[in-house]
């Protein structure tokens, strides 16, 4: 299938640049612990924790960006052969099955972040859990919108046929 969105619009990178930034933090964060074991013989638990709590934020982050790139793994043996209209229909019916499965994971995912927020949940270096875990339901509220965005290209400009869909 054929991807539809914009890529020149700054709305369609956003979880790029957020990834990048977190990654090149992760990245320099990870290199300092690195470098304080083996020289040093040093350890640093909040380096070790805020790159884990970076991860976590990248991995949900990237997760939507997939899905504005129709990238997630897949098997496309029966569905490569199938007719434009047939595979815009499946992936039609793949989005909204996502969406389902991403707001029951949001639903839960916010209940676990407002009991960390209420108990005041801190880990070992005093950091908010809170904070950790809302990765997990804005990372889903980022794939149902990416989600949404996709439903909407692929009815338009797969199965509609009109041009000029630059969302």
């Amino acid at each position: 299938m054929q991807l539809h969105f914009n890529d020149k619009k700054l709305w369609n990178h956003l979880e790029e640049y957020l990834c990048a930034c977190l990654f090149g933090i992760m990245l320099i964060m990870l290199f300092t612990q690195v470098v304080l074991r083996f020289l040093f013989h040093l350890s640093s638990p909040v380096l070790e924790e805020y790159s884990l709590y970076m991860f976590v934020w990248f991995v949900f982050l990237a997760s939507s960006n997939a899905i504005l790139r129709n990238e997630h793994i897949r098997i496309e043996v029966i569905t490569a052969r199938l007719p434009e209209k047939v595979q815009a229909g499946l992936y039609l019916v793949m989005m909204v099955i996502n969406i389902g499965y991403s707001a029951v994971v949001m639903y839960a995912g916010w209940f676990k972040v407002m009991d960390q927020y209420l108990l005041g949940t801190v880990s070992a270096t005093t950091f908010p859990l809170f904070i950790m875990s809302l990765a997990l339901p804005v990372g889903m509220f980022a794939s149902i919108v990416r989600s949404l965005q996709n439903i909407y290209l692929t009815i338009k400009l797969d199965l509609i046929k009109k041009e000029g869909g630059d969302v």
